[in-house]
């Protein structure tokens, strides 16, 4: 019985080592902890070396555990605006996907770095803390509002 008691703990810590930069392991589903509304305080070009955090000032992204992500548009003395879709995961949970219901005249208006369809290689996910490298090599730092 301890056994498979020890075995099943090392199985769950094991499992739950899925990030490059952790956590190693979490009571919290993946889904609990990408579930929150989210600022980016840094963004990194595919060079690693050119901060973009400026494309991403005034916005704020809103996943839900469900599924659903709304991305606001803050403008000075204006109501926001928002685009609105989808979120999940893929690769067992190691990659982070959006797929947002706005066509490509609609980002280019709002001035949105991304794509509509995006994948990013999950590096962190902590409660308070998201590392994503997107599909050429670009870095976003999320942290909560």
């Amino acid at each position: 019985m301890n056994r498979i008691l020890l075995f099943s703990l090392v199985l769950f810590l094991w499992s739950s080592c899925s990030y490059e930069e952790g956590p190693w392991i979490s009571f919290k589903s993946k889904e609990e902890r990408m579930a929150n509304q989210w600022f980016v305080p840094l963004a990194l070009d595919a060079s690693e070396e050119t901060e973009i955090t400026a494309e991403f000032n005034r916005q704020l992204f809103l996943f839900t555990k469900e599924g659903n992500v709304k991305i606001y548009f803050y403008k000075k003395d204006e109501a926001p605006d928002s685009i609105a879709g989808t979120w999940f995961f893929s690769d067992k949970k190691k990659t982070f996907n959006w797929d947002l219901q706005a066509d490509e005249q609609k980002l280019q208006d709002l001035d949105f770095y991304y794509p509509a369809q995006q994948a990013f290689e999950i590096l962190r996910l902590y409660e308070d803390e998201c590392w994503l490298k997107d599909e050429a090599g670009g870095r976003l730092f999320l942290e909560p509002k």
